[in-house]
């Protein structure tokens, strides 16, 4: 697969061990053959939990991590210069 797209992260609330691995398991189907991209919908208020492990998991791919999961608390800013004004 070239693409994946998460449009919603796996329930850490239950089991963060089974959320990292699916999380995994879906974004690893882009490398299976070739260099894919995977994407993931992050929404403060569903996933805020799961930022922690998200971050683990990205710098441990050493991926880049968005300034919002990088510090957690400047998710206004970010959203601020989303915003149309």
């Amino acid at each position: 697969m070239d693409y994946v797209i998460n449009y919603n992260l796996p329930d850490s609330r239950a089991n963060i061990v089974e959320a990292k691995n699916v999380f995994l398991q879906r974004c690893g189907r882009t490398g299976r053959i070739e260099k894919g991209t995977a994407i993931t919908f992050y929404v403060e208020s569903e996933d805020g939990m799961s930022a922690p492990w998200l971050k683990e998991i990205l710098q441990k791919a050493d991926q880049d991590v968005p300034p919002f999961l990088q510090n957690r608390s400047s998710i206004e800013t970010e959203m601020q210069k989303l915003s149309m004004k």
